[in-house]
């Protein structure tokens, strides 16, 4: 992401914006091509505070688990893709999430992002995660979120998670297999993301578990799952109660979360588990037009517009959870996306058109037709 783009989508937060201070003009990017490149970016940006970090296209084995620790309020970008232009290593970009693979091999967790000021902070952090994909991962003994772990703290700071355009596939973990993020006081926002084949072997939730405890009232939704696929995980289930292998989402009292335009697809027990610390009977927890089997919540959920049946994917099987050209699920999403957020970049998660025939679809992947003439060209250039 150019400072351009992050200042436009600051700007485009509107109230938001008025929660943190103005990003300063000084900041560092990093363009990296190797893991030991993205680790020395890692650890020079949490003691910096503003950063982006571009990572170019290429998968990245990774031999040791990537860590971010920072303390300093500011944002950090992390996003894949980037490619040779304009006479710069990073000065082209692809926005698809498989073209940027971080691969845990099967050996270790992916990553690891926190921040973690001193109690009674009130600097806050805006965390943005885009275009990557987190494939193998995972986590030994008890360790959460095998592919990617985020907490952000303290209670006394509001802090933002953004995660857009990512694939988690084939990643494992104690709990929340895939991915597990957690805002003390602020919001999560999950956009045009690809869960599939992620697994909790021990526990509960193959793809993933966002909390947040508390959040401003100008938020709307303390979290926002929309445009996402999730499917074929696999857990223990039923650990603590009636949990299973897809997605849990967990608010503080008074809180409210939403998913939207997302499927869930082939996940045992529950596909999702939605529900509130210290419930006080005001939160609302929404799921409209989504493919939703079986959710297991409390308080219950709202269902609006609720869609059924086979999703009708290419092949589930060998993992291509494009649409078919009957699936139910073709321009049945709506905008715009619950609460006070901007809307997508323009893309699906692999780096299609989003509004393709004037309709959103529902899921990761919006169907293209058969004219993919133009698939690794212009459509994958930067909006």
């Amino acid at each position: 992401m150019s400072r351009s783009l992050l200042a436009a989508r600051l700007a485009a937060l509107g109230v938001l914006a008025l929660l943190h201070a103005t990003a300063p003009a000084q900041a560092t990017t990093f363009c990296v091509g190797t893991v030991a490149e993205l680790r020395s970016a890692l650890t020079a940006a949490q003691a910096a505070g503003d950063d982006e970090i571009r990572i170019r296209a290429g998968t990245y084995a990774v031999d040791a688990t990537l860590l971010y620790n920072s303390t300093l309020p500011g944002w950090l970008v992390i996003g894949g893709g980037y490619t040779e232009g304009g006479g710069l290593p990073c000065g082209a970009r692809s926005l698809s999430a498989g073209a940027t693979v971080l691969d845990g091999q099967g050996q270790r967790q992916i990553m690891i992002l926190a921040h973690q000021p001193p109690a009674g902070t009130t600097s806050s952090m805006r965390m943005f995660i885009e275009n990557l994909s987190f494939a193998n991962g995972i986590g030994s003994g008890f360790q959460r979120g095998g592919g990617l772990n985020v907490f952000l703290l303290p209670s006394s700071a509001v802090n933002e998670l953004w995660l857009e355009n990512l694939v988690f596939r084939g990643n494992s973990g104690h709990f929340a297999g895939g991915l597990e993020a957690s805002v003390a006081n602020g919001m999560i926002r999950l956009v045009n993301s690809l869960f599939d084949s992620n697994s909790a072997p021990d526990s509960v939730f193959g793809h993933a578990a966002l909390g947040v405890n508390a959040s401003p009232a100008a938020y709307g939704n303390a979290i926002v799952v929309a445009n996402s696929t999730f499917t074929r995980g696999r857990c223990l289930g039923n650990t603590g109660g009636p949990r299973g292998c897809g997605l849990s989402i967990a608010v503080g009292t008074g809180l409210n979360a939403a998913v939207a335009n997302s499927v869930f697809h082939d996940n045992p027990i529950s596909d999702l588990n939605a529900w509130v610390f210290s419930p006080n009977g005001t939160e609302r927890l929404t799921v409209r037009d989504s493919l939703l089997p079986v959710d297991i919540s409390s308080p219950p959920l709202t269902l609006e517009r609720p869609v059924t049946g086979d999703p009708r994917f290419v092949d589930a099987a060998a993992g291509d959870f494009n649409l078919r050209e009957d699936s139910p699920l073709i321009d049945r999403g709506a905008l715009p996306i619950p609460g006070a957020y901007p809307q997508f970049n323009g893309f699906d998660v692999a780096g299609g058109i989003r509004n393709r025939f004037g309709g959103i679809d529902i899921g990761a992947l919006e169907r293209q037709s058969l004219d993919r003439v133009f698939a690794n060209g212009f459509e994958n250039l930067p909006p």
